[in-house]
């Protein structure tokens, strides 16, 4: 392994040494081994080999000897067997792995108690590990533990960029998402879910919109039309070919993020700012355009459409009283907030619900000058 075969270098702190592997590991690099040099004045220099489609790539750091660095057994099981050489010969330490030999299994040492990854046999080859539970949780199936490494990191933009993989609305999502993921988060189990939407929120916040990858896949030939403009249909542009066409009903683009969302938890300039980069990829967003036949577009000569019209029926209580005056759908008002065409409520206002949409017309019908506004919930 001479300096020449090295295809490419990369130097990383004890702080993003994970972040790092997890990229390589994301590129489907194989982990070869790793070389330890003693540097003089109780400094090492740790060179981590991987093979990336045939050519050789490292990772490199220096490290004081006896210094705790992070572990690659999570990522790359074989690795345990070089830390522990490392360990013995070098007096380095590995932070939050250890092994348990008499039960065959690799287990976090300071978390919960229960296996990483379990070995098949004497000959050390490994059963996949599974995604992480707040990656299956993910409707969008972001690689969170991948991003969060980044952040740590200090790496803002690659971590908005990893959302971006399979999300293109990270400011978006870092504010009004329901974050399923923290309900599975594994960190819940013992103490406190890992905050994931806020670290998603700060992430997008430092990094703003200069400097995101923006470039466009060679074209198809292939026109898609996106019936919607909402989280779905935006997302549904984004992913297939950043080229493509979305029909929007409304007057604005966004769909429930628009008029399903108050601006004081969604602000308007950036929605408008998340759209401008789903746009600069080649989406055209035609909007004030109902769509009543998708044989129509189809005839139109697009190839194939994406059905992403929301959901903007309310929900009714099927009780006496609901077709009185004064009494008001939960969606059509916020849409009349959101369009600036709401007024006022009258002073006193009873809101029947206790979830977001129910606390967003609290907080809508205070603004818009009630002066008692009451909760009815049913638990």
């Amino acid at each position: 392994m001479s300096a020449q075969t090295v295809k490419q270098v990369i130097w990383a702190e004890a702080g993003n040494l994970a972040s790092r592997a997890y990229d390589m590991k994301s590129r489907r690099a194989r982990f070869v081994t790793v070389t330890c040099l003693d540097i003089g004045e109780g400094e090492l220099e740790l060179r981590y080999h991987f093979d990336v489609e045939g050519a050789l790539e490292e990772i490199r750091l220096k490290a004081a000897r006896g210094a705790a660095l992070p572990s690659l057994t999570p990522l790359y099981s074989c690795a345990v067997l070089i830390e522990n050489e490392l360990q013995d010969f070098f007096g380095v330490s590995f932070k939050n792995v250890a092994v348990d030999f008499k039960a065959r299994m690799l287990l976090y040492k300071d978390g919960i108690k229960t296996p990483l990854l379990r070995v098949r046999g004497a000959s050390y080859n490994v059963e996949e590990r599974k995604p992480a539970r707040c990656v299956t949780a993910c409707p969008c199936g972001v690689d969170v533990p991948r991003y969060l490494r980044h952040v740590a990191a200090g790496e803002y933009l690659q971590a908005v960029e990893v959302v971006r993989e399979r999300n293109p609305l990270p400011s978006i999502c870092g504010r009004v998402c329901f974050a399923p993921c923290e309900s599975a988060c594994r960190q819940a189990l013992e103490h406190q879910p890992v905050a994931v939407r806020l670290l998603k929120r700060f992430a997008a916040d430092q990094v703003g919109f200069k400097g995101l990858d923006l470039s466009r896949r060679p074209p198809t030939g292939k026109r898609v039309a996106v019936v919607g403009s909402g989280s779905a249909g935006l997302s549904a542009a984004y992913l297939l070919a950043r080229a493509g066409h979305v029909f929007e009903e409304l007057a604005v683009p966004g769909g429930m993020l628009r008029v399903g969302i108050p601006d004081y938890r969604l602000p308007q300039e950036l929605l408008d700012a998340e759209i401008a980069t789903i746009t600069a990829l080649g989406v055209t967003i035609r909007t004030g355009a109902r769509i009543d036949s998708l044989d129509r577009l189809l005839e139109d000569g697009y190839q194939a459409v994406f059905v992403a019209v929301g959901a903007h029926q309310d929900l009714t209580l099927g009780i006496p009283g609901e077709e009185l005056p004064g009494v008001h759908s939960c969606i059509a008002f916020l849409r009349a907030v959101s369009l600036g065409r709401a007024s006022s409520l009258g002073e006193r206002v009873a809101v029947v619900g206790g979830g977001n949409s129910a606390i967003d017309v609290a907080r809508s019908a205070l603004r818009l000058g009630s002066k008692q506004v009451t909760i009815l919930y049913r638990r």
